[in-house]
């Protein structure tokens, strides 16, 4: 993964932010299932491509920015906009470390993440900020079928389509354009698991 800066964020674009908790270790199921209203809310279809792929990034990256963020901070931010044809993921944490995409074995149930978000990506990065570091991810409409283009796999398929649910934050969600005050969403309802794959 390029260390670059995420694209700016164009004006007008449909946007949310939650903010999670990662000393608390609860609640990735429940992001899950606040991304897939949100982009509901904004017309896309569950059962298309781009929004399976939006919340197969979105689990694998907080995943990881729970597990590697610096507990002395515990907190980790969550941007998701929509602009044209493309929806944006940033991820930003309490830790400068360089993202290191892995090569896990067939049956290992992580290390993945990064390398999923690369080949569902068109463009996907990293960048440090004080006093940690952001990874970003520009999904287009058809991450699935692009990617299997690219490499001549079905990246989505069997142990690889396995969201890894590692240490999961507590949501706290700030909403619109206009910050609101975040409020806490201890026993709000978990999400369902993820759907299978699209068919195409």
């Amino acid at each position: 993964m390029i260390e670059q800066p995420p694209p700016d964020q164009p004006v007008g674009t449909r946007w949310a932010r939650w903010t999670l908790d990662c000393i608390t270790l609860d609640g990735v199921s429940q992001l899950r299932g606040f991304v897939q209203a949100k982009l509901t809310e904004w017309d896309y279809d569950l059962k298309d491509e781009q929004p399976f792929a939006v919340t197969l990034v979105v689990t694998e990256l907080v995943a990881n920015a729970a597990q590697h963020g610096d507990p002395r901070f515990g907190m980790v931010d969550l941007v998701l906009w929509s602009s044209g044809d493309t929806v944006t993921v940033l991820v930003t944490d309490s830790s400068r470390a360089t993202p290191q995409a892995k090569t896990p074995g067939p049956q290992e149930e992580r290390g993945r993440g990064l390398a999923l978000t690369m080949a569902c990506s068109k463009e996907c990065g990293w960048w440090r900020y004080e006093p940690g570091k952001t990874v970003w991810a520009a999904i287009g409409p058809q991450p699935l079928s692009e990617a299997e283009r690219r490499t001549g796999t079905g990246l989505v398929t069997g142990a690889a389509c396995t969201p890894s649910l590692r240490p999961r934050p507590t949501v706290r969600h700030t909403g619109r354009a206009d910050p609101v005050p975040a409020a806490r969403t201890h026993g709000a309802r978990p999400a369902p698991p993820l759907p299978d794959p699209p068919e195409r």
